[in-house]
């Protein structure tokens, strides 16, 4: 779990990837988990919403790229909203010349 789901997750932290990326990063992990080849595909036992499922409802705890992806963004957001005094928060704000309201508003 740790190997399949660290190496993604340092740019899913910064960047909100396209569906069709993490699709394919889903699909990595499934043929990896299950041992599947470019050559042979082995039997897949278990559904992958399956594994995703948290430990104790009988799943591997393993987390969709999606799910993880949204995630970060919306914390993205919420420390845009909440934490103004942050460096990174002041660099976005004054790039794209927010205002100052509680809900950052990007002007054209």
């Amino acid at each position: 779990k740790s190997v399949i789901e660290a190496i993604p997750s340092y740019t899913m932290q910064t960047v909100h990837i396209p569906r069709s990326i993490y699709d394919e990063v889903d699909k990595l992990c499934r043929s990896f988990l299950w041992g599947d080849s470019l050559t042979s595909r082995k039997i897949h036992a278990i559904s992958w919403n399956t594994i995703c499922m948290p430990k104790d409802q009988g799943g591997l705890g393993l987390r969709s790229m999606r799910t993880v992806n949204n995630s970060f963004m919306m914390k993205n957001c919420w420390s845009l909203i909440t934490e103004p005094n942050k460096l990174w928060v002041k660099v976005i704000r004054s790039k794209y010349k927010c205002q100052d309201g509680a809900i950052p508003r990007v002007e054209k």
